[in-house]
């Protein structure tokens, strides 16, 4: 049986008005723990600004090792 991967993206979309690419960081840190997948972001975002986090993990634990779970959260100030 395969080890369990995750992997997580953060996006931060322009400001309305702004000609900015959507900019786009990897993790400082990722981890798999028996509790679960740990991300580690170094990254100042400005206020007012929104954020998209995109996770992808891979428990490759049991029968089924094409498993995959994804989530996405979305956070505004």
């Amino acid at each position: 049986m395969g080890q369990s991967q995750g992997d997580g993206r953060l996006a931060v979309p322009p400001r309305p008005g702004e000609r900015l690419p959507l900019a786009q960081y990897e993790p400082t840190e990722l981890r798999v723990t028996p509790y679960g997948l740990l991300l580690y972001y170094n990254q100042t975002i400005r206020l007012g600004s929104s954020v998209t986090l995109d996770l992808t993990y891979h428990p490759n634990q049991g029968l089924d090792e094409q498993a995959k779970v994804t989530a996405s959260l979305s956070l505004s100030s």
